[in-house]
């Protein structure tokens, strides 16, 4: 079973990133991760590397407690994580 996230909320979460004053383009090179799934109405990314996307946010911006501050979107049960094989 793996576990992933909806396109949906990464772009929130990725929005919330660049208000922050980073670049999630570079994020996501960095990262090795392909933009293109944010474009799919259905696409998914892997929990592993949705938590890369945020340790590196938080590495670029030095603050620790990155977007804390703000109200940032809550994973429905349908589109936080899946089962796929």
């Amino acid at each position: 079973m793996r576990l992933t996230s909806s396109s949906a909320w990464v772009r929130g979460v990725l929005e919330m990133f660049a208000a922050e004053g980073i670049d999630v383009a570079a994020l996501f090179e960095e990262a090795g991760l392909d933009r293109s799934a944010l474009d799919d109405a259905a696409g998914r990314f892997d929990i592993d590397d949705v938590s890369r996307l945020w340790e590196l946010a938080v590495a670029r911006s030095g603050k620790a407690t990155l977007v804390s501050r703000r109200r940032w979107p809550t994973p429905t049960a349908s589109s936080a994580s899946s089962a796929t094989s």
